[in-house]
Formats: C-alpha cells, structure tokens, sequence
C-alpha cells in the first residue's frame, strides 16, 4: 500500500467531524447483524456488484451462511458482520468525504481507524457508541432530530446569549474600540479559589470548565463553551468578581450565597471605573444568569466545541474597522459572479455602502463603504455625498430612488474622477438596494466589473437574494442595538417603554390617582377638612382629548410623523394648564395611547370644566409646524423647516362628579370590600371619559361631549 495514502487517510480520519460521520454511520447500521449483501449495499448506497468487487480484491471479507432453498436447491449467501459493516461506514466516509478510491484503501483500515481514534483527544460532545439507544434514536431521524433541537436547545442557546450579552452590557459601560466579558464556571467555586486577587494566568486551573459570553472590539458577541478559559496576553485583563458574592463572616465557606454568585468578569487593566456594580445592577444580572447555572449539566449539549459555538455579529458604525461579516458577504457575491475563459473573475469588486447618519432625511444622507471585496480594499471608508455633482454615480442614484440602477457600459457621467482613479478600469456595474422594499433603504450593494454587459438578468436576480442577505444581517444588527439601548433609563424608571412621552403620566399611574381619590371619598376626610362648606361644592371634573378622524390620520401619516404630533398635543395641553394659576390641583396630564389624554382637575366645578374645553380645544385646532430642530429623540422623523401639517381637530369629552355622587355610586355594592368597590367605581369613571370621545367622533368634530346633569345623559355643545 502506498505510503501516501496511508498518510492521507490517516489525516482525513484525524478530523472530528470525519469521526463523527464514520460513527454515525456506524451506530445507524449495529443493531442490523449480519445483514445480506442486498442490505448491506441499500445501507450505504452501494451497488451489490461494488461489494462483490471490494470481496474479490479483499478489501471486504463477508461471511456465508446457508439460505432456505429456493428453485435453484441449498445455496450459500453472502452475510455482512458487524466489523465488515464498521468498515464499510469507513469506506464509505473516504470515498465521499475524502475523494479516495477503493484501490488506495487498504483492507485492514479498520485497524488505522482504531489507532487514529485512539490518538485524538476525546471531547465532551463526541458521540460514542456506548451513548443511550434513545439519543441514537433522536438523532437518527431527521423530523425527531430537528423537533429535538427546536424545544430541548434552540431556545436555551438564545437565552444564554442574550442574558449573557445583557448581563455584561449592565455591569460595563460600553465604548468604542474596548472588549469585556463573563465567565460562569461549571463547577462550584470555594473560597480558596479567590485568595487575593484572582489573575487572569490561573484562570485555567483554578475555574476549569466554564461558559463564556465575549464582546469583541468589533462589537461582535460570541456565546461558548471551553474547557479551561485562558488568554493569549493574560496581563491586559483583570478578574473582577460580582461584589457581595461571598459570605465573609464564616471562615472558609464553601459554596456562594446563589449559584450565580460565582460568575465572574473579564475587562481590560485600565478599565476598571466602566463597571457598574451597584446592587441594583448585580441583583438584576444575578437573576438572568441564574437558570443558566441551573442548567448546567446540559452546557455540553446545548455550546460544546465544534459547531455549536453561537456568534451573534454587530457593527460598530463610528469605527473605521471592516465588518468580517459582511466583508465574506461581499467576497462571497465576486465567487458567485463566476470566472471568465481566461480565468479571470467575471466581476472585479463589490461594496457595501451604507448612509452615516441614519435620522437625516432620506436626500440628505451620505454613503460610505463600509465593507469590501479583496479587489476592493481601496475603496474602504469611500463616502459618497448627496450633493448635485456627486449625485450622478449610480450608488446615490440607486439609494434615493429604491431601484437597480445598471449601467452595461459604464460612461464618465456615471462616476467619479475620484471613483473612477480608485476602482481602476471599470466598463460595467449595478448598484442593488438593501432593502427599500417595504421601508426606507437600508444601503447599496455595489459590483463592478472590467468587463461591459457583465451583469444577466439572472445575475440581477442572484444579486437581489445576496442584497436580501445583507438586509437581513443590517437589521439583527439594529435589533442587537436596540436590545441594549437606554438600560440606565430602563433601571430608573422599568414602567415607561416609551421615552418620548417620559413627561406624561401612564394610565396605570391615572388608575392609582383615581382609587385614592375613592378613598378618600369613602372615609369622608373632606367633609373634615371643609366643614361649614357645602358639600356639593367638592366637585371633580375629567376631560378626555383625541385628534378626530384618527383613521384618516393613520392613512395620511406614517407612524413616526404621528407620534410627533401626538407628543406636540400633549406639549399644548400641558402648557394650556400650567398657565392657568387658578388649576392648582393640575399637575401633568396623563397619556393613554396614540394621541388620547386625559386630564384631572380636583376641585374644578363642571362649568368651568366646560369654559376650559372651549379655550383647550381652540388651542389645539390649529395648523401644526414642525422644524428639523423638533426632534426630541433620533426615533422621530426630522422634517423640513417651517413645514405644516393643516386640517387637525381634536374632539374633547367632559365629565364631572360631586364628592356625594361618588360616595352614592360606591354605595350601589354592598358586601364588597372597599378595594373592590373602589376599582368598580374607577371602572364606571374610565368608561364614562371613553363614551364621551366616542360620541364625538361620530359627530363633525366642532362640537365638545359633556355630562348634563339636569338631563342625565351626555350632550354635545357648539365649541365657539
């Protein structure tokens, strides 16, 4: 046998994923002894004539036994043993995976298999034969193998990356250009281990076993499982244990206070003062981590080596350094482009160019490459303005107007003479945008070529599936961003999604209000603090405010226009109020939704409530104007100067109660206790201000809703 060969199959066995596909293989066929020729063959997709051979040449060494007779009398079947069966996965493994032919294997390779597995590390995730009959079972269907994954790991590799990635953005201030990260150990820490100051070198020894979660300087997030952590330049790092982990008081305690005490934290030497180890922000991390402590004992199964590892990528848009990710995009679309006869690739280089300031109008934004092909390296970092004699290159072009611009021959008013010095003899290009399909466009993907004509129809539409990709690939990363964004406001204030309207109150808040209103209704402490006072003047009024026509506003306007406007309804109402000294229970007005509010004025008789609706909706009947100056935060659409959004109408409901009304309403539900009464109530008055808008949508919108109590019902009056 010749001596290459051996090395080579030696080398191609060596590899754990060819192991892993001989194992397989093998454990898929053990349970079935002795099988027929006619078996053996179907199992590895062999033809029987093949087996034959490999017998004659002696690669295979079948056995036979006697068969029940058939026309032809006794005659002797060839039998396939379990070893003959373990050489063919190995034969099978060669001649597909590793593009020998049967003459180079020799017939004793079970025997260098043997000896291959025997000098290569074992790993904690490699299949052996002496696993359950139910894992092989799982793992040997595709429809079991693939509903197994989905419910027992998929969601825990999520959760494990996600709170991992959470965790250390609460415990470190991020910045450009640094890195940081957690290590949780599998194994339960005791004292000893955090004898003075942990140093990065005896990490290895002293940890073992544990899951780390890395924020590269790139920005990117790798989740994963190692044997022993240890760094390449273990004096760059300190160890940093969450404070409060240990019980001090007892001399050599041996286990932490939780299971999640013992994580762990990685930062650069000179960064110590960027964490965030208050209580607040420990306690929070202690409970994202702590299921995964818990379910430990599946680490192996869920982030052991090999392709388990989970990388989740991001971008950092104010650094200079290139995106790996979409660089490989990019030098994937140039392979994909195909060769020419002469070897040559058919396309030269691809870009990637995505706008810098994402909140400026559509028209206003400039491109830069942010990404490139090898061919392309020179064009790295290339920022294209919006500027009329930048405007003709097919990439502005192509961005502003959400179409594949393709020029078959490339002309000098499609470019750039800076463009054109850089990108070398281009005679061809296309310029693809990411996404703009449904929503703006996230950028361009760029391909030149030195050939004229080189883009097909069929290429087009390979390009439209890689620009797919890159949308894709964009929008995890904004999804990534958005993930972490504003924690510090998240831990202040955990009840408000919405930053945009911080100055409001909630409806839960207005609910709280209402109740303890009720009760101080139901222990009668006004009549004690207003004696020798008329108890009908204690008196509380509502009015409900909504923009009409809302349909007609949500077809007219997208979705962040309108929260601009609605935050600008909010801003006059309160306004209005606070300038009215007289309003001394007023304090701020409480957002619902969308552009509802309502308002509480303690104190406030009914005609009175009523001149205030008539002054208020004046106010709000108006031509709005918005700046480009108007952006509170970057989520709101920026628009023009001095541009007017005409034609808004508010609709205004009123409702008023005296003090002994309310008392009379919670006196309808005897044998309830006073919570119990007092929510009814708040339900009756929530649903009264609600009635009130209704009404008045389906009315002009000229017109403002209010109580009558000389009537009993709800009425509507003229607002001039």
């Amino acid at each position: 046998m010749y001596e290459r060969a051996l090395q080579n199959i030696a080398l191609h066995l060596s590899s754990r994923e060819a192991q892993q596909r001989v194992l397989q293989n093998i454990r898929r066929v053990r349970n079935e002894a002795m099988v027929t020729i006619g078996q053996a063959a179907r199992l590895f997709e062999f033809s029987e004539s093949q087996l034959r051979d490999w017998e004659r040449s002696g690669l295979l060494k079948p056995v036979r036994s006697a068969a029940p007779p058939d026309a032809r009398g006794s005659v002797k079947q060839r039998q396939y043993s379990f070893d003959e069966l373990d050489k063919l996965a190995l034969i099978y493994e060669l001649i597909h995976y590793a593009n020998m032919t049967p003459g180079h294997i020799p017939a004793d390779v079970n025997t260098l298999w043997e000896q291959v597995r025997a000098s290569t590390p074992a790993s904690n995730d490699d299949m052996t034969l002496s696993q359950p009959d139910a894992y092989h079972e799982i793992y040997r269907y595709i429809t079991r193998r693939s509903e197994h994954v989905y419910q027992n790991e998929l969601f825990w590799r999520l959760y494990t990356s996600h709170a991992l990635y959470l965790s250390l953005k609460l415990l470190y201030e991020d910045f450009p250009g640094t890195y940081a990260g957690l290590i949780l150990p599998a194994k339960t820490l005791t004292r000893a281990t955090f004898e003075g100051e942990l140093l990065p070198e005896q990490l290895p020894n002293r940890v073992g076993e544990a899951l780390v979660g890395w924020l590269a300087q790139t920005r990117f997030f790798s989740t994963f499982l190692t044997t022993a952590p240890a760094f390449e330049f273990p004096s760059d790092f300190r160890i940093v244990s969450l404070p409060g982990s240990w019980e001090r008081e007892q001399s050599e305690a041996l286990e932490p206070r939780s299971s999640s005490d013992a994580t762990l934290m990685v930062v650069p030497r000179d960064k110590l003062h960027k964490l965030h180890l208050d209580s607040n922000h420990v306690s929070l991390v202690s409970r994202l981590l702590a299921p995964l402590y818990e379910n430990r004992q599946n680490w192996s199964t869920i982030l052991g080596q090999g392709m388990k590892d989970l990388v989740q990528p991001g971008m950092d848009r104010a650094s200079s350094v290139p995106d790996i990710v979409l660089n490989s995009l990019a030098d994937m679309v140039i392979h994909l482009g195909g060769k020419l006869p002469e070897g040559e690739m058919r396309w030269h280089h691809c870009c990637i160019l995505l706008p810098d300031e994402t909140y400026l109008p559509l028209q206003e934004r400039r491109l830069k490459v942010r990404a490139v092909s090898q061919d392309g390296a020179k064009l790295m970092d290339i920022t294209l303005y919006p500027l009329e004699h930048y405007s003709t290159t097919v990439s502005i072009r192509a961005f502003l107007g959400s179409h594949i611009l393709y020029r078959d021959v490339l002309t000098r008013a499609d470019t750039t003479e800076k463009l054109a010095r850089l990108e070398g003899p281009v005679r061809s290009c296309i310029a693809v945008p990411i996404g703009g399909e449904v929503t703006q466009p996230l950028g361009i993907l760029y391909v030149a070529s030195y050939q004229e004509q080189a883009f097909s129809k069929e290429d087009q539409r390979l390009l439209r599936l890689m620009a797919r990709m890159a949308e894709e690939i964009l929008r995890s990363y904004e999804v990534r961003q958005h993930l972490s964004r504003d924690l510090s406001a998240l831990m202040e204030d955990p009840t408000n999604t919405d930053t945009l309207f911080a100055n409001f109150f909630s409806e839960d808040q207005l609910i709280r209000d209402i109740e303890a209103l009720l009760a101080y209704v139901q222990e009668r402490k006004w009549v004690e603090q207003h004696e020798g006072v008329p108890a009908l003047s204690q008196e509380v009024s509502f009015l409900a405010v909504e923009l009409h026509d809302q349909d007609n506003l949500h077809n007219k306007y997208e979705y962040l226009l309108l929260r601009n406007i609605y935050l600008r309804v909010g801003e006059l109402i309160d306004k209005h109020f606070r300038s009215l000294s007289s309003l001394s229970g007023y304090s701020r007005s409480y957002h619902i939704y969308g552009s509802r509010y309502y308002i509480p004025l303690p104190g406030v008789s009914l005609d009175e409530a009523r001149k205030e609706a008539k002054k208020l909706k004046k106010t709000l009947d108006d031509d709005y104007t918005f700046t480009s100056l108007y952006v509170p935060t970057q989520d709101i659409v920026p628009l023009s100067p001095a541009q007017h959004l005409a034609g808004i109408v508010a609709n205004v409901g009123i409702t008023s109660y005296f003090y002994t009304k309310l008392e009379d309403i919670m006196q309808r539900y005897p044998g309830r206790s006073a919570s119990e009464v007092r929510i009814l109530v708040r339900n009756i008055i929530l649903n009264a201000l609600d009635v009130t808008l209704k009404r008045a949508q389906k009315i002009d919108g000229n017109v403002i809703v209010s109580w009558d109590r000389d009537r009993d019902e709800m009425i509507s009056f003229p607002a001039d």
